[in-house]
């Protein structure tokens, strides 16, 4: 604060002017700082990772074991962190992460169980499993959904279904929303 070292009724305007020359840069470098932040924390979220990726081709599977899903199809990947040769999503930016997933399988004898699974660095993650369909019908649909933490820089997810039948199939030639699996940034670690 500026007090005035002047007689009553004199403006001391050296000093005044330093003052107000402190102020400003006093507001400079606040400025500067929430710039800093804003352009480091609130910048990120503007453009936050999403992807969505499908299986347009029919994929023939191993009966009653986990198998990767082949996702052929990438719809949507702000980040460019979708691997089409893996097949596999590693985000590039720690969080948490939702991931939504949905698999068809068949068969053209009897189908007695489609599950689907979200494997975090080749494991099932945590409340990963989606519903498990059990019938006798030539086809059923898991589907699931789950919260994962990711490191950022060497996580990654895949998307695993098993099929208990003979010959079974995931997808459908041509019909790339029966099998996807989408994510996206949730918040920071």
């Amino acid at each position: 604060m500026y007090v005035a070292q002047q007689a009553p009724g004199h403006l001391d305007v050296d000093g005044l002017r330093a003052f107000v020359e402190e102020q400003l840069r006093n507001i400079a470098r606040a400025t500067a700082e929430m710039e800093s932040i804003t352009s480091g924390a609130l910048g990120t979220l503007q453009t936050p990772p999403v992807v969505r990726v499908s299986l347009a081709t029919q994929q023939a599977i191993a009966a009653g074991v986990f198998v990767k899903v082949g996702l052929d199809t990438v719809e949507f990947d702000t980040h460019a962190w979708w691997d089409a040769v893996n097949k596999r999503y590693t985000p590039l930016r720690a969080g948490y992460y939702r991931f939504s997933w949905q698999v068809f399988g068949g068969t053209s004898t009897t189908l007695t169980r489609v599950l689907s699974a979200l494997f975090k660095n080749g494991a099932v993650a945590p409340s990963g499993h989606g519903s498990d369909f059990t019938a006798g019908a030539g086809i059923g649909l898991s589907a699931g959904t789950t919260v994962v933490a990711m490191n950022g820089t060497t996580d990654f997810v895949e998307l695993d279904a098993l099929i208990a039948a003979a010959a079974p199939v995931v997808g459908t030639t041509g019909s790339p929303f029966l099998v996807h699996l989408h994510g996206n940034w949730l918040r920071s670690l």
